[in-house]
Formats: C-alpha cells, sequence, structure tokens
C-alpha cells in the first residue's frame, strides 16, 4: 500500500506477485549469505564438481549475473508491458519533441530504457559485494596480526567489528531488496501508466 499501489494504482494486483517475488528472492539470498555455508558445502560441491572454486562466499546477489538476470527480468516486464497496455503509444512517447530532433530523443529514451537497468544491477551487486569484502579484510586481520591480535585482545575487538559488521550487513539485506523492490516498481509503473 505504501511503495506499489501509489505507483501503479489500478495495476498493483497485477504486477503484486511479480514484485514480492523479486523482493523475497532478493531477501532469502541476502540472508542466506550471511551465515558460514561454505565451509559446510565445500565437501558437497567438490563431490559433484571436483574443479569448483570457491571465493570468500557471500550473497547469490554477490555475482554480477545473478543481479543482471533480476534486472533483465524487470527490462522485459517494462517494455512488455509497456506495449501490453499502452500499445503503439508506449513507442510514441519515446519520440518527444519537434520531428526534427524526435529521432535523437527516441535513442536517448532507449539508452534511458537500458540504464536504468544497468542501475539496478549494479546498484545491488557493488553494495552487497562491498560488505563482504569489508567484512572478510577484518576477518583477514586475525591471520595477519596472528601473534600480536590474541596477545593484545586484538581478535576480541576484531571478533566484536565483525559481529557489528554482520548486523549492519544484515540491515543492507533487507534495505537493498526494498530499494530493488521500490526502483522496479517505478520503473514499471513509469512503462504502464507513462502520462503519470
Amino acid at each position: 500500500n505504501t511503495v506499489v499501489r501509489p505507483v501503479l494504482r489500478e495495476h498493483t494486483d497485477r504486477f503484486i506477485p511479480y514484485i514480492w517475488t523479486v523482493f523475497f528472492y532478493i531477501l532469502t539470498v541476502n540472508i542466506l549469505g550471511l551465515l558460514p555455508l561454505e565451509p559446510v558445502t565445500r565437501g558437497l560441491v567438490h563431490k559433484v564438481y571436483p574443479e569448483a572454486h570457491h571465493g570468500i562466499g557471500g550473497a547469490a546477489t554477490g555475482n554480477i549475473w545473478v543481479t543482471a538476470s533480476l534486472a533483465g527480468c524487470t527490462l522485459i516486464m517494462m517494455v512488455f508491458n509497456g506495449f501490453r497496455y499502452n500499445g503503439m503509444n508506449y513507442v510514441k512517447h519515446f519520440f518527444q519533441g519537434p520531428p526534427m530532433i524526435a529521432p535523437m530523443i527516441a535513442v536517448l529514451e532507449v539508452i534511458g530504457v537500458v540504464a536504468k537497468c544497468f542501475a539496478l544491477t549494479v546498484r545491488l551487486f557493488a553494495n552487497m559485494v562491498a560488505g563482504h569484502v569489508v567484512l572478510a579484510t577484518i576477518v583477514g586481520l586475525i591471520l595477519a596480526f596472528r601473534g600480536f591480535a590474541m596477545q593484545a585482545g586484538g581478535g576480541l575487538m576484531v571478533a566484536l567489528g565483525c559481529a557489528a559488521l554482520s548486523c549492519l550487513e544484515l540491515f543492507v539485506a533487507f534495505l537493498q531488496a526494498y530499494i530493488f523492490v521500490f526502483l522496479t516498481t517505478l520503473f514499471i509503473g513509469a512503462s504502464v501508466a507513462p502520462d503519470h
């Protein structure tokens, strides 16, 4: 009622299943990315794929191809439903201004539609990777200052820092799911009801 209905209005019920699906998918994989599942699954993965390589772990949205696929689904929803609800008026809204420069404006509008999806891709990917890299760096400090850290209580400091960052990452998991869905709603709303 506060995010989707003001933007999509009478189209809310038609698009809410897609929007909820995207929200809960992103939220679920972000929260699963916080769990240290890699040591548990390493043996299982190597039995099936012996050549598999492991990174530092993290959420599936820390993979650019996952976020690009989600943004691609949103692009399909934008274009398909823009044609579905507006027909050729969807194409006409790209050709604005005087007839002489309308084709150039149309090219810029198409670039803008693609740029919206690129922004969705990079925003989610970069925010999720950044949190995991910072957390991995702080955990790496324990290994870098092994002797000194344990003697001077540095291990406790690093553990408390990791706990605080994990709480921040939990907040970011919810926030990034919300932002992705909010922007998706705005972009679909602009395609379905370009007059608003």
